[in-house]
């Protein structure tokens, strides 16, 4: 009868153990999961359209955005966007707080700056800028991404 009784506390002991190491397991990993996912954002401002492919590459609270376009205006395109910016970023549950840390354009941008400011936060144009979004993970594999309680971007995973 004592060595049933030992044998259920031993069991009841070794269950709560690897509970406890799977729910610190668990979320260190919600804590830390890496973000990789694409998305496309279309703005029109007047009879001026700008479309940029996003791709956000996120980890251990270095950010990685690549952003590819192009401005068109009356279905011309009139210039393109092409640059990286390295982030920093700290999470709070769902909310993430960037700061650009390098903007890296490539030899196919064409937009000046103070054309992009009409159309874009300060984060994608010049370091040392903050931006605050939402990513929300969804079943389907990939992450909503929004500035208040508005969706404005769904980015899929790659």
């Amino acid at each position: 009868m004592i060595r049933i009784r030992n044998k259920h506390l031993i069991f009841f002991i070794i269950t709560t153990m690897l509970a406890i190491f799977l729910f610190i397991f668990y979320s260190s990993y919600l804590v830390h999961k890496k973000i990789y996912c694409t998305a496309d954002l279309v703005g029109h401002q007047n009879d001026k359209i700008i479309k940029i492919n996003l791709t956000y590459n996120l980890s251990d609270n270095v950010g990685n955005i690549s952003m590819v376009g192009e401005l068109q205006h009356n279905n011309n395109v009139i210039g393109i966007i092409s640059r990286n910016i390295t982030s920093q970023y700290s999470v709070n549950d769902f909310s993430y707080r960037f700061t650009s840390e390098s903007i890296n354009t490539t030899s196919m941008d064409t937009l000046s700056d103070d054309v992009l400011k009409e159309y874009l936060p300060l984060f994608f144009i010049e370091p040392n800028q903050k931006l605050s979004l939402n990513i929300k993970s969804i079943k389907s594999g990939g992450w909503i991404i929004s500035t208040n309680s508005v969706p404005f971007l769904m980015c899929n995973e790659i």
